[in-house]
């Protein structure tokens, strides 16, 4: 508790327990974070400017269909993969944006892409943010009615993708064939569309987990994304000789930094196939061979590439970044001996891919979630939503310049999870006078348990919900169990994150379920599975399921 309230009758007393420098310490100087950034600037209109500086600089290495042939300008192909300019990228998206114009795309408009991993899918991005309108990415592989949910709730009226992956779209969407659009507008003179487009429009929108069996849209402005990627360009000082592969799925936020980190600090992204990426030999091959400088991946898949075995270490790699769920001590051990600096990230998608950076260059440091990155404050609170003392527990809320709009379509979830209020007032309200938050005084409720430390670093120590973290991935397990619950003859059920011998995480779902005749185990749960499988994404299906004759009170 931050403070004891007695009430007697008409009076409140409010016994402040946090002494005025220690409150000095949490609102001001563990929040001094305020630096010049281009806030007053779109995404692509700073890789514009990127491509005036170096417009023969190769910009991307990768596969692509039809893309160029070896006589387009800027477009060299060589051996299996294909490398393509800034310049010529430029150009591409430039084609394509007033391609979508003449289709109809609006400014702050939403529109779908669905793509495979690709030299397409950044010029389809590209092309999108230069229409002025945000980008929706979808999954390939997310079931049908996933697909049709999203496109449904976003109300985009154009799903940019390959006709042969389409096989029903939701009444009201248009789809272009993006590969072959790209094709079609080698002809035409491209100019820039950048006056468009203002830092408060929408630059993307991402669906995540959602509690009530629904996904929802988490809609990110380019002042949000411009900040976050600035930061994550100069902090880990990206620049012409950088290459970092683009290992996040793009339906998941870090690719954002991996896409425009690299982008807007003329550095060379690599496009690889999901398959090399799950290929722990081919992968170190190709960093080697490519002489990729930076890894940005989930702790997990870290460990496997750089530590297992007796592998050597990888020299061209001198930054590791780990992100997307817990890092563990042994982990982050494993890393740091065999000779690299690791830093560890954390940042929900209402906040902009990072919020919290901490580095290790030994083992006696402590994992933490770290500090906050520029221009963004954190906060630990109470219920009644004021701040504690140090190594007191609470709520993480982050604010600042990386606060997103909020939830599409959902005003209620909105409210709820961003606080609008600048925390002026009411009890406890003046320690925040000084606070840096975002315009109108946003903050988003991570619902994450931590504390903060003497030092200014923030520990993470669990959820105060039902969300869960597997392989990267956002979770939350109600969704999973609203979808369970829809068949009638399911009575209760209750999902749970659990962990093998390895302390790798995988789902196991039980089920109490009517009189049936279940004679045939293997054959309902078979039906179970692909019950599931048409309506949540792989990485959400149970690893196993349990029947039980009633659920445990416990």
């Amino acid at each position: 508790v931050t403070s004891v309230l007695k009430n007697t009758g008409q009076k409140i007393w409010e016994i402040e327990i946090i002494p005025e420098p220690e409150k000095r310490l949490l609102l001001e100087k563990f929040n001094d974070t305020a630096v010049e950034y281009p806030g007053d600037k779109t995404i692509h209109e700073l890789f514009e400017e990127q491509v005036e500086r170096s417009p023969e600089g190769t910009a991307l290495i990768g596969n692509g269909q039809g893309m160029a042939s070896p006589a387009d300008k800027g477009a060299v192909v060589k051996k299996e993969k294909m490398h393509i300019t800034y310049g010529v990228l430029n150009e591409k998206a430039d084609r394509l944006a007033h391609s979508l114009r003449e289709k109809g795309v609006l400014a702050d408009s939403i529109v779908g892409i669905m793509v495979e991993r690709s030299m397409e899918m950044i010029i389809g991005i590209l092309g999108i943010l230069k229409a002025g309108s945000a980008y929706l990415p979808i999954d390939t592989e997310y079931p049908q009615e996933r697909i049709d949910y999203m496109l449904k709730d976003s109300k985009a009226k154009v799903l940019l993708s390959e006709v042969s992956k389409v096989s029903k779209v939701s009444g009201g969407t248009a789809v272009i064939d993006l590969p072959s659009l790209i094709i079609e507008n080698e002809d035409t003179e491209p100019t820039n569309l950048t006056l468009l487009t203002h830092p408060t429009h929408l630059c993307y929108v991402i669906y995540t987990s959602g509690s009530t069996g629904r996904p929802k849209g988490v809609m990110v402005e380019h002042r949000n994304a411009v900040n976050v990627v600035s930061w994550f360009g100069k902090k880990y000082r990206l620049n012409t000789r950088s290459h970092m592969l683009q290992m996040s799925d793009y339906t998941f936020d870090p690719s954002v930094n991996q896409v425009f980190g690299t982008l807007l600090f003329a550095g060379v992204l690599h496009i690889v196939d999901k398959d090399l990426l799950f290929n722990i030999e081919v992968l170190r091959r190709y960093i080697e061979k490519y002489q990729i400088h930076v890894l940005n991946f989930v702790p997990v898949m870290l460990d496997q590439l750089l530590c297992s075995g007796d592998v050597q270490r990888l020299e061209s790699v001198r930054v590791v970044l780990s992100g997307g769920e817990k890092l563990e001590e042994l982990v982050k051990n494993n890393i740091i001996q065999k000779g690299y600096t690791l830093y560890n990230q954390y940042g929900p998608t209402e906040a902009t891919i990072d919020a919290l950076a901490a580095k290790y260059t030994d083992t006696k440091s402590k994992v933490t979630l770290g500090k906050p990155i520029t221009n963004v404050s954190c906060y630990i609170l109470d219920k009644c939503e004021r701040p504690v003392p140090i190594k007191v527990s609470g709520e993480l809320c982050v604010g600042g310049a990386g606060v997103a709009r909020g939830y599409l379509n959902n005003p209620e979830l909105t409210a709820e999870k961003f606080l609008n209020k600048s925390f002026s007032g009411g009890p406890g309200g003046r320690f925040f006078k000084k606070a840096p938050l975002a315009a109108g005084g946003k903050l988003y409720k991570t619902g994450d348990l931590a504390r903060w430390l003497a030092d200014g670093n923030i520990e993470f120590l669990g959820r105060i919900d039902q969300q869960v973290k597997i392989r990267g991935f956002r979770i939350e397990l109600g969704e999973i169990e609203s979808q369970l619950l829809k068949r009638e003859e399911i009575k209760e059920t209750v999902v749970l994150a659990k962990e093998n011998e390895n302390g790798e995480k995988y789902l196991c779902a039980y089920l109490v379920t009517s009189d049936r005749d279940d004679s045939d185990q293997e054959s309902y749960l078979g039906e179970l599975r692909k019950y599931l499988n048409r309506r949540l994404p792989d990485y959400m299906m149970p690893s196993f399921f349990m029947k039980l004759d009633q659920m445990p009170l416990t």
